[in-house]
C-alpha cells in the first residue's frame, strides 16, 4: 500500500505536455476556410481574402496541452508548415516555394545589417508566405 502511494505522489509532479499538431489537408488548407472559420470570431466578416505562397506553407495548428500559451490557429511558414509538427516524418521531395516579391519586406530585411552593426547587403527575400485580408464588425 505504502508503494503505491509513493508511485501516486511519485507521477503527480510530472507536468505533462503535449506536442504542436499541424495539419494542411483540406479543408486546413484553404486561406478563406482559416480566415473565416478559425482566426476570426462571431460577428466579424471578413472580403478580399488574398494568400500568396506555396500550399504546403499555410496551415492550422493545434497546440492544446502544449506550452505554447495559444490552443490553435493559423500556420504561415517558409517551408513546409509540417515540419513544425515534431512527430511528422520528414518527405522529399520539398515542395517548391514560388517567387514572391515584397518590397515592405526587403526594405524591413535591408535595415537589419545597420541595426546589429554589420556592413553586409540583402538584395532579396525568399520562401514568403503572405496572409492578406480585410474585415468589419
Amino acid at each position: 500500500m505504502k508503494n503505491l502511494f509513493f508511485l501516486i505522489c511519485f507521477f503527480s509532479f510530472f507536468n505533462i505536455q503535449s506536442q504542436i499538431v499541424t495539419d494542411n489537408t483540406a479543408p486546413y488548407s484553404d486561406p478563406t476556410f482559416l480566415i473565416d472559420s478559425v482566426l476570426l470570431g462571431g460577428g466579424v466578416t471578413a472580403t478580399n481574402h488574398i494568400f500568396q505562397g506555396a500550399t504546403s506553407q499555410i496551415g492550422f495548428f493545434n497546440a492544446i496541452n502544449t506550452s505554447l500559451g495559444i490552443d490553435s490557429g493559423i500556420v504561415l511558414s517558409t517551408g513546409d508548415i509540417n515540419s513544425l509538427d515534431p512527430s511528422s516524418i520528414f518527405t522529399f521531395p520539398v515542395m517548391p516555394v514560388p517567387a514572391i516579391t515584397d518590397p515592405d519586406l526587403l526594405n524591413v530585411a535591408q535595415s537589419v545589417p545597420g541595426l546589429i552593426g554589420q556592413s553586409f547587403t540583402v538584395s532579396s527575400v525568399e520562401d514568403i508566405a503572405i496572409l492578406e485580408f480585410d474585415s468589419y464588425f
